[in-house]
């Protein structure tokens, strides 16, 4: 069985950010709130950090995701939601794995993977762990499905 979760360092350095993006984004409340010539800017940073904040908890925390691999299915958790999909692997009308090249020596990989009722899981390969073992895995099981980008 192949489980694939984000990575710790992944999740970690959205949280920091999410961490000092709140914190700026109260303290602005709180200027904005209770002095009655606030400063032009500091509205401004309520309305830049207001929606990136939402957005970044809403992908990062609330779709937060482990898939589970093995017995000819797949599995997807979303532990906040409290919500399981299971898939067998003929429910999987097509996968792809997109490479991109973004250096001289890099590149950054992704695994799509879209199923007979229209759900898409996405995952890329600095983000989720046993990445590898997954792509091995599609390609040894349902080849004959594999897209090319």
């Amino acid at each position: 069985m192949i489980v694939s979760k984000p990575q710790t360092s992944t999740l970690s350095s959205f949280l920091i950010f999410l961490i000092i993006s709140m914190g700026l984004f109260f303290f602005n409340l709180y200027i904005v709130w209770f002095d009655p010539f606030a400063k032009w800017y500091s509205y401004l940073v309520l309305a830049i950090l207001g929606p990136i904040i939402l957005f970044i908890f809403y992908k990062m925390i609330i779709q937060y995701k482990v898939i589970h691999f093995g017995n000819n299915e797949i599995e997807i958790r979303f532990p906040v939601r409290r919500l399981v999909k299971s898939y067998k692997l003929s429910d999987a009308m097509e996968w792809s794995e997109a490479i991109v090249s973004t250096g001289k020596n890099s590149q950054y990989k992704e695994l799509s993977i879209l199923f007979s009722d229209g759900f898409k899981i996405s995952m890329g390969h600095r983000e989720y762990t046993d990445y590898n073992k997954m792509v091995n895995y599609l390609d040894k099981k349902i080849r004959n499905k594999k897209k090319s980008p």
